[in-house]
This record gives C-alpha cells, structure tokens and sequence, in this order.
C-alpha cells in the first residue's frame, strides 16, 4: 500500500486541495468535499485503517464538482455547509452532467433537520449520514 500526501495551498482563485492515496487491489475511489479538516483527517483514518479506498478530498463544492469530473469516483462524500456553495448546489451539478449523474453521493452533516435532508434526498443524495459518527479503528 502507497500513501501520498500532497498538500496545495490555496488562493481566493485556487482553492487548496487535500489528497491522501491508498491504493487497494479493486482501485475503488472517494471524492470527500468537507470543509472540517478534523473530519478530513478521521476519513483518512477510516480509510487507511480498511485500505479499501482512494481519497480525494476539497473544502470547496467547486473544486468538488473539478475532482468529480476529472475522476469519474466510485462514490462522493458531501459535507452540506461549504465556504463557496451548498451541498445542495453540488448535488444539482453533479446530477445535472451526464457524466457525473451516475455517481452516488452520500451526504455527511451535522445538520439534521428534516427539511435539509428531505432536500438533499429529492436532489439526488443516496444516503444522509448525520454527524457525528462512531466510527471503530
């Protein structure tokens, strides 16, 4: 297994970019758009622990939608509250692109009041994960 962190560092133009690579036999791989870098850095942990994944992470919905396309992930991780758009408006791109409205995406928040996550649902998010989560190391 390979990890390699790179850290960008971003600008008002160029958001900064976190990316971790576990390289597993089946190559499956996570695009996580958060913006908390303490649950960026339990998703790294959760997914070295288990080697099971690529994780390709952003704190910004734009750069998201760029790594979703560039890609072409097994599944995206979505926090709601991001510094330049909503998860909501992430969703609606996301679906709205052929290439990419095939993509689960799960939605990871702290928000969990029944309107956000009806919302999120009828945009097109697979699952609704309400944070915190318990996760076993």
């Amino acid at each position: 297994m390979e990890v390699v962190v790179p850290v960008g560092v971003g600008n008002a133009t160029t958001p900064p970019v976190l990316r971790e690579v576990v390289r597993p036999e089946n190559n499956s791989s996570i695009v996580y758009i958060e913006d908390n870098l303490a649950n960026l850095a339990l998703m790294y942990s959760v997914t070295k622990s288990t080697g099971a994944f690529e994780i390709i992470a952003t704190s910004f919905g734009s750069e998201g939608i760029r790594l979703v396309e560039e890609h072409k992930p097994d599944m995206v991780l979505l926090d709601v509250h991001l510094p330049d758009m909503s998860g909501l408006e992430v969703i609606r791109r996301l679906t709205s692109q052929q290439d990419t409205a095939g993509i689960p995406v799960v939605v990871l928040s702290a928000d969990a009041t029944t309107s956000q996550i009806r919302a999120l649902r009828q945009a097109g998010a697979k699952a609704y994960i309400v944070k915190p989560v318990d996760v076993p190391l």
